[in-house]
Protein backbone atom coordinates (compact mmCIF):
# COMPACT_ATOMS: atom_id res chain seq x y z
CA UNK A 1 0.00 0.00 0.00
CA UNK A 2 1.35 3.43 -0.67
CA UNK A 3 0.24 6.85 0.40
CA UNK A 4 0.74 10.04 -1.89
CA UNK A 5 0.30 13.49 -0.96
CA UNK A 6 -0.37 16.09 -3.98
CA UNK A 7 -0.75 19.01 -1.40
CA UNK A 8 -0.24 20.19 2.32
CA UNK A 9 -1.95 17.09 4.99
CA UNK A 10 -2.01 17.72 8.53
CA UNK A 11 -3.07 14.06 10.59
CA UNK A 12 -3.08 15.62 14.37
CA UNK A 13 -0.73 18.30 14.09
CA UNK A 14 0.78 16.78 17.37
CA UNK A 15 1.78 13.61 15.71
CA UNK A 16 2.23 13.76 12.14
CA UNK A 17 2.76 16.72 9.34
CA UNK A 18 2.99 16.72 5.97
CA UNK A 19 4.60 19.68 3.29
CA UNK A 20 3.95 17.84 0.00
CA UNK A 21 5.13 21.29 -1.73
CA UNK A 22 8.53 21.59 -0.38
CA UNK A 23 8.95 17.90 0.18
CA UNK A 24 9.04 18.06 4.28
CA UNK A 25 7.56 15.82 6.76
CA UNK A 26 6.92 16.92 10.62
CA UNK A 27 6.62 14.93 13.91
CA UNK A 28 5.43 17.30 16.37
CA UNK A 29 5.44 20.03 14.28
CA UNK A 30 3.79 21.69 11.50
CA UNK A 31 6.75 23.56 9.98
CA UNK A 32 9.47 21.43 9.34
CA UNK A 33 12.41 22.63 9.04
CA UNK A 34 14.44 19.72 7.41
CA UNK A 35 13.26 17.05 5.18
CA UNK A 36 12.64 14.96 8.56
CA UNK A 37 12.38 17.09 11.15
CA UNK A 38 10.90 15.45 14.34
CA UNK A 39 10.03 18.32 17.63
CA UNK A 40 9.01 17.11 20.91
CA UNK A 41 7.00 19.09 22.79
CA UNK A 42 7.79 17.83 26.24
CA UNK A 43 10.24 14.93 27.20
CA UNK A 44 13.07 13.72 25.08
CA UNK A 45 12.60 13.73 21.20
CA UNK A 46 13.82 10.56 19.63
CA UNK A 47 13.95 8.47 16.40
CA UNK A 48 13.71 4.75 17.31
CA UNK A 49 14.91 1.83 14.59
CA UNK A 50 14.33 -1.53 14.99
CA UNK A 51 15.29 -4.98 13.01
CA UNK A 52 14.81 -8.40 13.62
CA UNK A 53 17.63 -10.16 15.36
CA UNK A 54 20.53 -11.07 13.25
CA UNK A 55 20.08 -7.78 11.26
CA UNK A 56 21.59 -4.60 10.98
CA UNK A 57 20.23 -0.91 11.82
CA UNK A 58 21.53 1.73 10.03
CA UNK A 59 21.00 5.19 8.26
CA UNK A 60 22.44 5.44 4.86
CA UNK A 61 23.15 8.96 3.35
CA UNK A 62 23.35 9.00 -0.59
CA UNK A 63 24.39 11.74 -2.90
CA UNK A 64 22.28 11.02 -6.38
CA UNK A 65 21.52 7.89 -5.52
CA UNK A 66 24.95 6.64 -4.53
CA UNK A 67 24.98 5.32 -0.62
CA UNK A 68 28.30 7.63 0.38
CA UNK A 69 27.59 6.56 4.17
CA UNK A 70 26.26 5.40 6.71
CA UNK A 71 26.05 5.01 10.65
CA UNK A 72 23.73 2.28 12.97
CA UNK A 73 24.45 -0.93 14.62
CA UNK A 74 26.49 -3.69 13.05
CA UNK A 75 24.64 -7.43 13.70
CA UNK A 76 27.94 -8.84 13.41
CA UNK A 77 29.95 -6.80 15.73
CA UNK A 78 26.79 -5.69 18.22
CA UNK A 79 28.65 -2.31 17.59
CA UNK A 80 27.66 0.87 16.46
CA UNK A 81 29.55 1.93 13.43
CA UNK A 82 30.15 4.17 11.02
CA UNK A 83 30.91 2.80 7.42
CA UNK A 84 30.67 4.14 3.95
CA UNK A 85 28.50 1.55 1.62
CA UNK A 86 26.88 0.11 4.56
CA UNK A 87 27.81 -0.77 8.05
CA UNK A 88 29.43 -4.08 6.72
CA UNK A 89 32.21 -1.69 5.68
CA UNK A 90 33.18 0.01 9.28
CA UNK A 91 35.40 2.91 9.42
CA UNK A 92 34.90 3.67 13.19
CA UNK A 93 33.16 1.03 15.29
CA UNK A 94 31.74 2.38 19.18
CA UNK A 95 31.15 -0.89 21.57
CA UNK A 96 29.55 -1.36 24.16
CA UNK A 97 31.94 -0.41 26.89
CA UNK A 98 32.29 3.13 25.05
CA UNK A 99 35.75 2.20 23.43
CA UNK A 100 36.24 3.46 19.89
CA UNK A 101 38.01 2.04 17.49
CA UNK A 102 39.35 3.59 14.02
CA UNK A 103 40.39 1.01 11.40
CA UNK A 104 39.62 -1.99 13.53
CA UNK A 105 36.13 -3.50 14.97
CA UNK A 106 37.77 -4.37 17.77
CA UNK A 107 38.93 -1.69 20.05
CA UNK A 108 40.43 -2.48 23.19
CA UNK A 109 41.06 0.63 24.70
CA UNK A 110 39.33 3.86 25.30
CA UNK A 111 40.52 4.98 21.39
CA UNK A 112 41.76 2.04 19.45
CA UNK A 113 43.56 2.93 16.29
CA UNK A 114 44.74 0.99 13.50
CA UNK A 115 46.92 3.00 11.34
CA UNK A 116 49.13 6.37 11.11
CA UNK A 117 47.59 9.30 12.78
CA UNK A 118 48.57 12.85 11.22
CA UNK A 119 47.84 16.46 13.27
CA UNK A 120 47.42 18.93 11.54
CA UNK A 121 49.30 22.02 12.48
CA UNK A 122 47.37 23.36 15.93
CA UNK A 123 49.14 20.09 17.28
CA UNK A 124 52.08 20.99 19.20
CA UNK A 125 52.38 24.21 16.66
CA UNK A 126 53.45 22.05 13.74
CA UNK A 127 51.95 19.29 11.38
CA UNK A 128 53.76 15.78 12.36
CA UNK A 129 52.48 12.28 12.09
CA UNK A 130 52.74 9.33 14.70
CA UNK A 131 52.44 5.85 13.45
CA UNK A 132 53.26 2.59 14.76
CA UNK A 133 56.01 0.82 13.24
CA UNK A 134 57.92 -2.41 12.98
CA UNK A 135 61.27 -2.10 12.58
CA UNK A 136 64.59 -3.52 13.55
CA UNK A 137 62.79 -6.92 15.05
CA UNK A 138 61.18 -4.31 17.72
CA UNK A 139 57.57 -2.82 17.57
CA UNK A 140 57.75 0.59 18.14
CA UNK A 141 56.07 4.25 17.63
CA UNK A 142 57.53 6.39 15.04
CA UNK A 143 57.20 10.59 15.00
CA UNK A 144 57.73 11.97 11.39
CA UNK A 145 57.15 15.31 10.13
CA UNK A 146 54.99 16.02 7.16
CA UNK A 147 57.28 14.68 4.21
CA UNK A 148 57.90 11.78 5.99
CA UNK A 149 61.05 11.91 7.26
CA UNK A 150 61.39 10.35 11.16
CA UNK A 151 62.24 12.96 14.16
CA UNK A 152 62.02 10.28 16.96
CA UNK A 153 60.98 6.29 18.00
CA UNK A 154 60.14 5.13 21.12
CA UNK A 155 60.75 1.51 21.01
CA UNK A 156 58.56 -1.10 22.24
CA UNK A 157 61.40 -1.71 25.37
CA UNK A 158 60.83 2.11 26.26
CA UNK A 159 63.97 3.58 24.84
CA UNK A 160 63.64 6.61 23.01
CA UNK A 161 66.13 7.60 19.80
CA UNK A 162 66.17 11.38 19.03
CA UNK A 163 68.12 11.15 15.17
CA UNK A 164 68.41 7.54 15.91
CA UNK A 165 66.09 4.60 14.75
CA UNK A 166 68.07 2.54 17.33
CA UNK A 167 68.02 3.78 20.60
CA UNK A 168 70.49 2.22 22.27
CA UNK A 169 69.24 3.57 25.88
CA UNK A 170 66.51 5.21 27.67
CA UNK A 171 67.25 7.76 25.92
CA UNK A 172 69.69 8.01 23.17
CA UNK A 173 70.10 11.15 21.02
CA UNK A 174 72.40 11.13 17.88
CA UNK A 175 72.98 13.57 15.41
CA UNK A 176 76.39 13.83 12.79
CA UNK A 177 78.52 16.13 11.96
CA UNK A 178 75.94 18.80 13.20
CA UNK A 179 74.58 20.74 16.22
CA UNK A 180 72.08 18.62 18.46
CA UNK A 181 70.86 19.98 21.73
CA UNK A 182 68.99 18.71 24.55
CA UNK A 183 67.31 20.55 27.36
CA UNK A 184 66.08 20.22 30.35
CA UNK A 185 64.31 24.05 31.56
CA UNK A 186 66.69 24.77 33.99
CA UNK A 187 68.81 22.08 34.38
CA UNK A 188 70.77 20.11 31.46
CA UNK A 189 71.81 20.75 28.16
CA UNK A 190 73.86 18.29 26.09
CA UNK A 191 74.92 18.80 22.65
CA UNK A 192 78.11 17.37 19.97
CA UNK A 193 78.97 19.51 16.89
CA UNK A 194 81.69 18.43 13.99
CA UNK A 195 85.09 19.24 13.88
CA UNK A 196 87.41 19.87 17.24
CA UNK A 197 84.69 19.64 20.22
CA UNK A 198 82.64 16.30 20.37
CA UNK A 199 80.58 16.06 23.16
CA UNK A 200 79.35 18.82 25.93
CA UNK A 201 77.00 18.80 28.74
CA UNK A 202 75.74 21.98 30.16
CA UNK A 203 74.17 22.52 33.38
CA UNK A 204 71.65 25.84 34.04
CA UNK A 205 72.62 27.45 30.51
CA UNK A 206 70.27 29.30 28.37
CA UNK A 207 72.28 29.19 25.65
CA UNK A 208 74.67 27.09 24.62
CA UNK A 209 75.93 28.47 21.38
CA UNK A 210 77.86 31.02 23.38
CA UNK A 211 80.58 31.72 25.70
CA UNK A 212 80.22 32.48 29.06
CA UNK A 213 77.19 32.28 31.35
CA UNK A 214 75.97 30.48 34.80
CA UNK A 215 76.43 26.73 35.70
CA UNK A 216 78.97 24.22 34.98
CA UNK A 217 79.87 22.01 31.77
CA UNK A 218 81.47 18.68 30.81
CA UNK A 219 83.24 18.39 27.50
CA UNK A 220 84.44 15.36 25.46
CA UNK A 221 87.76 17.18 24.06
CA UNK A 222 89.13 15.59 20.69
CA UNK A 223 91.48 18.41 19.35
CA UNK A 224 92.64 21.80 21.62
CA UNK A 225 94.90 24.89 20.45
CA UNK A 226 97.90 23.26 22.16
CA UNK A 227 97.89 19.94 20.17
CA UNK A 228 95.65 17.24 19.41
CA UNK A 229 94.50 15.42 22.53
CA UNK A 230 91.96 13.47 23.69
CA UNK A 231 90.66 14.33 26.94
CA UNK A 232 87.58 14.74 29.30
CA UNK A 233 87.06 18.92 31.11
CA UNK A 234 84.98 19.70 33.89
CA UNK A 235 84.26 23.66 33.76
CA UNK A 236 82.97 26.52 36.00
CA UNK A 237 80.31 28.09 34.03
CA UNK A 238 79.22 27.47 30.23
CA UNK A 239 82.07 26.66 28.25
CA UNK A 240 81.49 25.83 24.59
CA UNK A 241 84.45 27.21 22.94
CA UNK A 242 87.75 28.88 22.94
CA UNK A 243 89.31 30.18 25.72
CA UNK A 244 89.35 27.26 28.11
CA UNK A 245 90.34 29.51 30.76
CA UNK A 246 87.14 28.15 33.46
CA UNK A 247 88.67 24.49 33.40
CA UNK A 248 88.79 23.35 36.71
CA UNK A 249 89.18 19.30 36.51
CA UNK A 250 90.99 17.38 33.46
CA UNK A 251 91.54 13.83 32.69
CA UNK A 252 93.90 13.29 29.74
CA UNK A 253 93.42 10.44 27.18
CA UNK A 254 97.20 9.14 28.83
CA UNK A 255 95.75 8.86 32.43
CA UNK A 256 97.22 12.34 33.87
CA UNK A 257 94.59 13.99 36.04
CA UNK A 258 94.60 17.80 36.69
CA UNK A 259 92.74 20.28 38.95
CA UNK A 260 92.32 23.98 38.49
CA UNK A 261 94.33 24.16 35.60
CA UNK A 262 94.17 26.43 31.98
CA UNK A 263 94.95 24.50 28.83
CA UNK A 264 98.37 24.47 29.78
CA UNK A 265 97.79 20.71 31.53
CA UNK A 266 95.90 19.37 27.99
CA UNK A 267 99.32 17.29 27.15
CA UNK A 268 100.39 14.13 29.10
CA UNK A 269 101.33 16.19 32.15
CA UNK A 270 98.90 16.00 35.01
CA UNK A 271 98.90 14.00 37.97
CA UNK A 272 97.27 10.54 39.14
CA UNK A 273 95.95 9.02 42.04
CA UNK A 274 98.42 6.00 42.84
CA UNK A 275 97.57 3.39 45.39
CA UNK A 276 100.63 2.23 47.56
CA UNK A 277 100.33 -1.33 49.23
CA UNK A 278 102.24 0.19 52.26
CA UNK A 279 101.47 3.95 52.09
CA UNK A 280 98.33 5.81 51.61
CA UNK A 281 97.64 6.72 47.99
CA UNK A 282 99.77 9.81 46.40
CA UNK A 283 99.51 11.98 43.76
CA UNK A 284 102.28 11.81 41.05
CA UNK A 285 103.33 13.02 37.85
CA UNK A 286 101.22 10.66 34.95
CA UNK A 287 104.78 10.47 32.92
CA UNK A 288 106.82 8.98 35.49
CA UNK A 289 103.88 5.84 36.50
CA UNK A 290 105.17 2.62 35.26
CA UNK A 291 103.71 0.18 36.96
CA UNK A 292 100.02 -0.27 38.44
CA UNK A 293 96.49 -1.53 37.71
CA UNK A 294 96.76 -0.68 34.39
CA UNK A 295 98.78 -1.58 31.45
CA UNK A 296 101.03 1.90 30.28
CA UNK A 297 101.10 2.74 27.14
CA UNK A 298 105.32 1.91 26.78
CA UNK A 299 104.20 -1.76 27.57
CA UNK A 300 104.24 -3.98 30.32
CA UNK A 301 102.60 -6.75 32.14
CA UNK A 302 99.01 -6.78 33.09
CA UNK A 303 98.07 -8.12 36.52
CA UNK A 304 94.79 -9.40 37.98
CA UNK A 305 92.11 -12.16 37.56
CA UNK A 306 89.08 -10.46 35.90
CA UNK A 307 90.08 -10.37 32.54
CA UNK A 308 89.53 -8.20 30.02
CA UNK A 309 85.77 -7.02 29.31
CA UNK A 310 85.12 -5.97 25.73
CA UNK A 311 81.39 -4.58 25.34
CA UNK A 312 79.41 -5.26 22.66
CA UNK A 313 80.61 -4.05 18.58
CA UNK A 314 83.98 -3.85 20.04
CA UNK A 315 86.62 -4.78 18.03
CA UNK A 316 90.00 -5.92 18.99
CA UNK A 317 93.19 -4.94 16.22
CA UNK A 318 96.67 -6.19 15.86
CA UNK A 319 98.50 -4.13 13.23
CA UNK A 320 97.47 -0.64 11.26
CA UNK A 321 96.83 -2.58 7.56
CA UNK A 322 93.15 -1.46 6.29
CA UNK A 323 91.99 -4.88 4.69
CA UNK A 324 92.30 -7.09 7.41
CA UNK A 325 94.06 -10.62 6.96
CA UNK A 326 91.76 -12.51 9.59
CA UNK A 327 88.74 -11.84 10.97
CA UNK A 328 86.53 -13.40 13.71
CA UNK A 329 83.24 -11.77 13.94
CA UNK A 330 79.51 -12.18 14.10
CA UNK A 331 77.12 -10.19 12.29
CA UNK A 332 73.82 -10.51 14.43
CA UNK A 333 72.90 -13.45 12.46
CA UNK A 334 75.81 -15.48 12.06
CA UNK A 335 79.62 -16.07 13.30
CA UNK A 336 82.40 -15.93 10.92
CA UNK A 337 86.28 -16.85 10.67
CA UNK A 338 87.13 -15.13 7.46
CA UNK A 339 91.01 -15.90 6.19
CA UNK A 340 91.18 -12.48 3.59
CA UNK A 341 95.49 -12.39 3.65
CA UNK A 342 97.70 -14.94 1.66
CA UNK A 343 98.39 -18.17 2.64
CA UNK A 344 96.57 -21.20 4.24
CA UNK A 345 93.52 -20.80 6.86
CA UNK A 346 95.29 -23.67 9.47
CA UNK A 347 93.35 -25.18 12.26
CA UNK A 348 95.76 -27.84 14.32
CA UNK A 349 95.44 -29.78 17.28
CA UNK A 350 98.33 -32.03 19.70
CA UNK A 351 96.29 -34.53 19.41
CA UNK A 352 92.72 -34.51 17.15
CA UNK A 353 90.34 -31.59 16.19
CA UNK A 354 87.26 -31.72 16.43
CA UNK A 355 84.24 -29.67 14.40
CA UNK A 356 80.68 -30.12 15.92
CA UNK A 357 77.53 -28.50 17.27
CA UNK A 358 76.98 -26.38 20.80
CA UNK A 359 74.94 -29.73 22.14
CA UNK A 360 78.54 -31.85 22.23
CA UNK A 361 78.00 -34.08 18.61
CA UNK A 362 80.85 -33.93 16.38
CA UNK A 363 80.39 -33.81 12.52
CA UNK A 364 83.79 -34.48 11.80
CA UNK A 365 87.04 -35.75 13.77
CA UNK A 366 90.63 -35.84 13.01
CA UNK A 367 93.33 -37.70 15.07
CA UNK A 368 96.89 -37.45 14.83
CA UNK A 369 98.49 -39.96 13.11
CA UNK A 370 95.24 -41.62 12.71
CA UNK A 371 92.82 -40.51 10.35
CA UNK A 372 89.68 -38.18 9.50
CA UNK A 373 86.62 -39.67 10.15
CA UNK A 374 82.77 -37.69 9.44
CA UNK A 375 79.43 -38.64 10.91
CA UNK A 376 76.10 -38.81 10.90
CA UNK A 377 74.02 -37.99 14.06
CA UNK A 378 77.04 -38.36 15.61
CA UNK A 379 77.73 -41.97 14.89
CA UNK A 380 81.19 -42.62 12.24
CA UNK A 381 80.11 -43.11 9.01
CA UNK A 382 82.85 -42.87 6.37
CA UNK A 383 86.45 -42.88 8.12
CA UNK A 384 90.47 -43.43 6.66
CA UNK A 385 92.39 -46.27 7.26
CA UNK A 386 95.81 -47.25 6.25
CA UNK A 387 94.70 -49.41 3.55
CA UNK A 388 91.68 -47.41 2.35
CA UNK A 389 88.57 -46.08 3.32
CA UNK A 390 85.25 -47.84 5.71
CA UNK A 391 82.29 -46.92 5.26
CA UNK A 392 79.60 -47.92 7.83
CA UNK A 393 76.15 -48.05 5.89
CA UNK A 394 75.40 -48.08 2.32
CA UNK A 395 77.04 -45.64 -0.44
CA UNK A 396 74.43 -44.43 -2.54
CA UNK A 397 75.65 -43.25 -5.92
CA UNK A 398 73.24 -40.83 -7.85
CA UNK A 399 70.45 -43.16 -8.19
CA UNK A 400 72.09 -46.42 -7.69
CA UNK A 401 73.13 -48.70 -4.21
CA UNK A 402 75.91 -50.78 -3.16
CA UNK A 403 75.25 -52.09 0.17
CA UNK A 404 76.58 -55.03 2.47
CA UNK A 405 73.89 -57.15 3.86
CA UNK A 406 73.75 -61.17 5.51
CA UNK A 407 72.31 -63.32 7.80
CA UNK A 408 74.77 -65.29 9.40
CA UNK A 409 72.23 -67.79 11.46
CA UNK A 410 69.94 -69.32 9.31
CA UNK A 411 68.17 -72.60 10.57
CA UNK A 412 65.42 -74.81 8.93
CA UNK A 413 62.96 -72.93 6.89
CA UNK A 414 63.18 -69.64 4.58
CA UNK A 415 64.71 -66.50 6.30
CA UNK A 416 65.17 -63.17 4.64
CA UNK A 417 69.07 -62.20 3.56
CA UNK A 418 68.78 -59.18 2.06
CA UNK A 419 66.40 -56.61 0.42
CA UNK A 420 66.03 -53.25 -1.87
CA UNK A 421 63.50 -51.00 -2.08
CA UNK A 422 61.49 -51.98 -4.90
CA UNK A 423 59.79 -48.47 -5.47
CA UNK A 424 63.70 -47.28 -5.81
CA UNK A 425 65.31 -50.10 -7.66
CA UNK A 426 64.27 -52.43 -10.40
CA UNK A 427 67.16 -54.24 -10.74
CA UNK A 428 69.39 -56.04 -8.02
CA UNK A 429 72.53 -57.78 -8.66
CA UNK A 430 73.17 -59.87 -4.94
CA UNK A 431 76.68 -61.43 -5.13
CA UNK A 432 76.40 -63.93 -2.79
CA UNK A 433 78.67 -66.75 -0.11
CA UNK A 434 76.78 -69.65 1.22
CA UNK A 435 79.03 -71.11 4.00
CA UNK A 436 78.43 -73.84 6.63
CA UNK A 437 81.49 -75.08 7.75
CA UNK A 438 84.16 -76.49 4.44
CA UNK A 439 80.68 -76.06 2.13
CA UNK A 440 80.83 -72.82 0.61
CA UNK A 441 78.85 -71.90 -2.85
CA UNK A 442 79.48 -68.57 -4.04
CA UNK A 443 77.97 -66.94 -7.60
CA UNK A 444 75.09 -63.99 -8.19
CA UNK A 445 71.74 -63.76 -8.19
CA UNK A 446 70.25 -61.36 -10.69
CA UNK A 447 66.77 -60.29 -9.94
CA UNK A 448 64.22 -57.71 -11.70
CA UNK A 449 60.78 -56.95 -11.77
CA UNK A 450 58.33 -55.62 -13.49
CA UNK A 451 57.25 -52.33 -11.54
CA UNK A 452 53.67 -53.55 -12.01
CA UNK A 453 51.18 -52.57 -9.32
CA UNK A 454 51.76 -56.42 -8.40
CA UNK A 455 54.93 -56.51 -9.60
CA UNK A 456 56.52 -59.77 -11.32
CA UNK A 457 59.45 -60.95 -10.27
CA UNK A 458 62.46 -63.23 -12.07
CA UNK A 459 66.06 -64.13 -10.90
CA UNK A 460 69.06 -66.18 -12.57
CA UNK A 461 71.50 -67.76 -9.95
CA UNK A 462 74.86 -68.21 -11.61
CA UNK A 463 77.27 -69.98 -9.12
CA UNK A 464 81.10 -69.62 -10.06
CA UNK A 465 82.49 -72.34 -7.05
CA UNK A 466 81.15 -74.79 -5.23
CA UNK A 467 83.12 -76.38 -2.78
CA UNK A 468 81.16 -79.21 -0.40
CA UNK A 469 77.88 -80.21 -0.24
CA UNK A 470 75.82 -77.14 -0.33
CA UNK A 471 72.55 -79.08 -1.55
CA UNK A 472 70.57 -77.80 1.29
CA UNK A 473 70.60 -74.24 0.51
CA UNK A 474 68.06 -72.84 -2.18
CA UNK A 475 68.15 -69.18 -3.03
CA UNK A 476 64.97 -67.46 -4.16
CA UNK A 477 63.42 -64.07 -4.37
CA UNK A 478 60.34 -62.70 -3.83
CA UNK A 479 58.49 -58.97 -3.26
CA UNK A 480 57.14 -58.73 -0.32
CA UNK A 481 55.21 -55.48 0.88
CA UNK A 482 57.22 -52.20 -0.17
CA UNK A 483 61.47 -54.70 -0.79
CA UNK A 484 62.40 -57.02 -3.34
CA UNK A 485 63.89 -59.63 -1.44
CA UNK A 486 67.21 -62.47 -1.46
CA UNK A 487 65.78 -65.46 0.09
CA UNK A 488 67.59 -68.77 1.62
CA UNK A 489 65.78 -71.81 1.99
CA UNK A 490 67.59 -74.42 3.85
CA UNK A 491 66.88 -78.00 5.29
CA UNK A 492 69.44 -77.82 8.07
CA UNK A 493 70.87 -75.38 10.62
CA UNK A 494 74.00 -73.19 10.84
CA UNK A 495 73.95 -71.93 7.11
CA UNK A 496 75.53 -68.09 6.79
CA UNK A 497 74.66 -66.36 3.27
CA UNK A 498 76.73 -62.84 3.00
CA UNK A 499 75.89 -60.71 0.10
CA UNK A 500 77.40 -57.19 -1.72
CA UNK A 501 74.13 -55.92 -3.33
CA UNK A 502 74.32 -53.81 -6.40
CA UNK A 503 71.00 -52.57 -7.03
CA UNK A 504 69.90 -49.92 -9.68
Amino acid sequence: MAIKFLNTVAVDTNVLYVDAINNRVGIGTTSPAEKLYVNSISGDARIGLNAPTGSDTEIKFSNNGVVQYSIGHDDATDNFVIGTANVDTPKVSIDKAGNVGIGTTGPGYPLDVVGIIKTSTSFLGTTAIIQKVTALNANGIQFTNNGGSEKMRITDGGNVGIGTTSPSGLLHIKKDNALATFEIQGGLNTQTTAGAVNGEINFGVNDPSTTGGIGASIKNISQISNGAHNGLAFFTGLQSRTPYLQQMLYFTAQGGLSFGTTNTAYGTSGQILKSNADAPPSWVNASTVIGGPYLPLTGGTMTGTNGVLMPDLFKLKFGDATTPDLEIYHDGSNSYIKDNGTGTLNLQGSTQVLIGGTNGEVGVQYVENAGVGLRHNNVAKLTTESTGVAVVGNITVDSALLSNQENTDIDTGAEVVAQVAHATYTAAFFDFVVKKGTNVRSGTVYACHNGDTTPLVEFTETSTQDLGDTSDVVLSVDISSTQMRLLATVTSDDWSVKSLIRAI
